[in-house]
């Protein structure tokens, strides 16, 4: 196939899953296939600090200690959203726009059979819509607890509230299009291998 007809087949991939299942491995060894991988929640942050769009648009939310001489004042914000969902829902619907935008442009510049677009709350954010499949990175819960504990040196509460902010993990194994398990004892590179041929036959494919 040529650059060309691969460029305008190319697929879109969402993946996401709860806090602690491990989509950043998972992302990794695709990026090690030569998937290229727009990591939204990363690139979310970055929006936060350069984007002056984005942050008049919180300021005016949010009030002016919303950012300080740092930057993004994270931890203000954070004791704003720790315990109000509608501030959460707010913030977020503030910063989902422009990081899409941010993706569109970003995906407009790829050559592959494929992209992954990469986020904690890609069905919550509504992201799902611009891909053409999706899929859930999927972990025991007390297993996902435990690795968020360890990562963050953070207290089982805290991480419990942080799950209350996503859907549950049955709510988007319906609806993602496959799961990868990754609860350390199944093998994770065959899951992804033979994801990674699906996708590549489903570009190269003129049916």
């Amino acid at each position: 196939m040529s650059n060309s007809l691969l460029k305008e087949k190319m697929l879109k991939l969402g993946v996401t899953g709860g806090i602690g299942s491990g989509k950043t491995i998972i992302c990794s060894i695709f990026s090690a296939l030569g998937v290229p991988i727009f990591y939204a929640d990363e690139k979310a942050k970055i929006l936060t600090e350069t984007c002056e769009e984005l942050k008049k648009a919180i300021i005016d939310e949010f009030g002016k200690e919303s950012f300080n001489k740092s930057g993004y004042n994270r931890q203000y914000m954070a004791s704003l959203v720790f315990r109000d969902q509608k501030s959460l829902l707010k913030l977020n619907q503030l910063i989902h726009p422009v990081v899409e935008k941010e993706f569109l442009h970003w995906f407009s510049l790829q050559n592959y059979h494929y992209v992954i677009f990469e986020a904690a709350i890609l069905f919550e954010s509504g992201a799902d819509k611009m891909m053409d499949y999706s899929v859930m990175v999927d972990a025991p819960l007390q297993l996902r607890i435990d690795r968020i504990m360890k990562r963050d040196e953070c207290k089982r509460e805290e991480v419990e509230f942080r799950m209350q902010n996503q859907w549950s993990a049955e709510t988007i194994r319906r609806m993602a299009d496959w799961v990868v398990t990754n609860d350390d004892k199944t093998l994770i590179l065959p899951q992804i291998l033979k994801l990674h041929k699906h996708l590549i036959k489903k570009n190269t494919s003129h049916g």
